[in-house]
């Protein structure tokens, strides 16, 4: 193929002139195509240039309105007028059309025979295909040799850059990079990111190069790299100018020899990850034999067990997409994530996934920097502002011998457990942070027990929506005025239910022993009223 403006420079075509639509003299030329009659063009291809005198253009007025438009939406890649036989010169209609939609017209002088035209076209078209044959076949077989060879990602990217004399690098699916041909590709990947999901460039059925001009002297060159089932990243280029063709083909092979390396990549990703969710599962479970087993597994994975602040934190993932497909991308945009905010802190997580929650070991070594915890409630705050879903998150204590992680697993399952009862969901709970329902978790093995208790207590209260509310309101301070302000209701009504709870409970809120009764009685039911 050749574009219009190189089609303009050879020899034959220098007496030719565009008329309008000098903007889309990029337009790539596939083949050139004679008519005599503009109305038969439906047949007409994405690419093709058409070659007319515009024989009977005065006999159908209409075309001079809707003809430019009609070629442009079937792509082609401009029209060739020839005039002075059945046109004087091209009508306002089509140039004004042309100019509006940046489509080519050419004006063919009467002089110049369309077999010279079609002769020199055809002709400049197969020497530009023979071209990238030969230099496609020169690029797959520098990269057959870089990957026959293992020589990996970064000799991908050195070879392409420079081929296309540019800063390449590549990147995996949630935008990391992985490597670079330059030691200075510090251009910022938010924007780039972006761009990618503005034009739905992370959906599987967009596979062009998209080039975008980031500033003068800057062009911004995106091409994906995926397999029919999975996108696996992203290859990025800056350079001075847009990709020629020849370059373009060059970008195309080694993104597609490059996708072998990310499915080479990704499955030894997913082995190590597998090796270290059952390592994880061994330390949490205690099925281990003797110590050695453990140190001897971890140093294979290039764990570290020294003796630092470790902790367990269960991640819930709540109110997923109903849709399978879209279920599982969410679960792994989010899980992506939250491990992208972990390293971001220095903190490299064992984890596990089990069912639709995310078991995860958490070594800091800066505690007195970093908290896991706020860490953590920053992310699922940001989690809920990108994905209709929530995360509850239960964290347990810090230890510090592998022997005890299991004791932190314990403790992050409870604050779970009460995160579940009483919250619901999207809440991060510490289990230093349950009070006196870190008291009740023993009890709760005996349930019938402690239900007799609580509604022993409350009585006909449980069954009142509005003296339930009541009651926990009002113990919060024992306040009239305030409970009044939160109920909004007068102080008459909140002093007619507070005689009403007094009367169904038997119990008295001026009475100390009485009030704790009450509370105790609300915890409880909380926790069980959850189930």
């Amino acid at each position: 193929m050749i574009t219009i403006k190189e089609m303009l420079n050879l020899p034959l075509f220098q007496s030719m002139k565009c008329v309008a639509g000098k903007h889309g003299q990029e337009n790539l030329v596939r083949w050139l195509v004679t008519l005599e009659l503009l109305d038969d063009i439906d047949h007409l291809q994405e690419g093709e240039l058409l070659l007319t005198t515009a024989y009977d253009l005065h006999s159908h007025p209409e075309m001079k309105h809707n003809l430019i438009q009609k070629l442009s939406q079937q792509k082609l890649s401009g029209i060739m007028i020839q005039t002075g036989y059945y046109l004087e010169h091209i009508p306002d209609e089509l140039i004004q059309a042309a100019e509006h939609l940046q489509f080519p017209i050419i004006e063919i002088p009467k002089t110049i025979p369309f077999s010279s035209i079609t002769r020199s076209v055809h002709q400049q078209i197969m020497n530009s295909q023979f071209t990238q044959l030969k230099y496609s076949q020169e690029v797959y077989e520098v990269l057959t040799e870089i990957a026959k060879n293992n020589e990996g990602l970064i000799s991908f990217a050195q070879s392409i850059s420079s081929l296309i004399q540019a800063d390449i690098a590549f990147f995996d699916n949630n935008f990391n990079k992985l490597c670079s041909a330059i030691s200075h590709f510090t251009t910022d990947m938010t924007s780039i990111q972006q761009i990618i999901i503005e034009e739905s460039f992370d959906q599987l059925d967009h596979d062009d190069i998209r080039q975008h001009a980031l500033t003068e002297n800057e062009t911004l060159i995106i091409k994906k790299i995926h397999s029919q089932e999975s996108i696996y990243g992203y290859l990025i280029a800056i350079r001075e100018e847009p990709l020629t063709q020849l370059e373009e083909i060059a970008v195309n092979h080694t993104a597609t020899i490059a996708a072998l390396e990310f499915i080479k990549l990704l499955k030894l990703e997913e082995k190590d990850i597998q090796l270290k969710a059952d390592f994880l599962e061994l330390v949490l479970t205690g099925n281990y034999e003797d110590d050695l087993t453990v140190y001897s597994k971890a140093e294979a994975l290039g764990y570290n067990l020294t003796p630092n602040d470790t902790c367990v934190a269960i991640l819930k993932f709540d109110n997923l997409p109903t849709d399978n497909e879209e279920r599982k991308k969410t679960e792994h945009h989010v899980q992506q994530l939250i491990l992208k905010q972990l390293q971001d802190h220095a903190i490299e997580p064992l984890f596990k996934r089990m069912d639709q929650q995310l078991v995860m070991l958490l070594t800091n070594y800066y505690p007195h920097r970093v908290s896991i915890q706020e860490m953590l409630e920053n992310v699922s705050m940001q989690i809920l502002g990108t994905y209709e879903m929530t995360l509850s998150i239960g964290i347990g204590n810090y230890y510090h011998h592998f022997h005890d992680y299991r004791y932190s697993y314990k403790e992050a399952q409870e604050a779970l457990y009460i995160i579940k009862s009483v919250w619901k969901n999207n809440k991060c709970l510490h289990y230093g942070e349950l009070g006196l329902y870190k008291l009740l978790l023993p009890l709760l093995e005996n349930k019938p027990l402690i239900q007799d208790y609580y509604e022993s207590i409350l009585g006909g209260v449980i069954q009142n929506e509005k003296l339930l509310e009541t009651l926990y309101v009002y113990l919060e301070d024992m306040r009239m005025n305030n409970a009044a302000e939160t109920l909004f209701i007068h102080r008459h009504t909140l002093k007619y239910r507070i005689n009403k709870i007094e009367e169904l409970t038997k119990r008295r809120f001026d009475k100390f022993q009485d009030r704790v009764e009450l509370e105790l009685a609300l915890i409880i039911h909380q926790v069980l009223g959850g189930e």
